[in-house]
């Protein structure tokens, strides 16, 4: 039996006094898409957005729990927000596309960085 290993969206965050992930990520409320999943780049209103919206990303889902939420549901999940040493190959749009870390202007604002 194969065994499947959730997506590694951060690989660590700033060290804090808040334990456990108290200052670079969130919970958030959102409305799963058929295209959301760990991972998904999301603006301020905290719909997933597309490629051209990079500009507009405020933070990432960084919950593999999104993967078991049926579409159209609306669930509680952590997102990567600040201070975030983000693995660029997890971040994904609605639509296709890579994401480019130099084209993120609200997501690098919050003392974000790539790898």
């Amino acid at each position: 039996m194969s065994t499947q290993s959730p997506v590694q969206v951060t690989f660590g965050g700033i060290s804090t006094e808040y334990s456990n992930k108290g200052f670079t990520h969130e919970s958030l409320s959102v409305t799963k898409t058929a295209t959301m999943a760990n991972g998904s780049a999301l603006v301020a209103a905290g719909t997933e957005a597309a490629l051209a919206d990079v500009a507009l990303v405020t933070q990432v889902i960084d919950d593999p729990a999104i993967d078991a939420v049926a579409d159209g549901d609306t669930a509680l999940v952590s997102v990567a927000v600040r201070g975030c040493i983000f693995n660029t190959a997890a971040i994904n749009y609605s639509d296709a596309g890579a994401f480019v870390p130099a084209n993120a202007t609200l997501l690098n604002a919050a003392l974000n960085i790539y790898k």
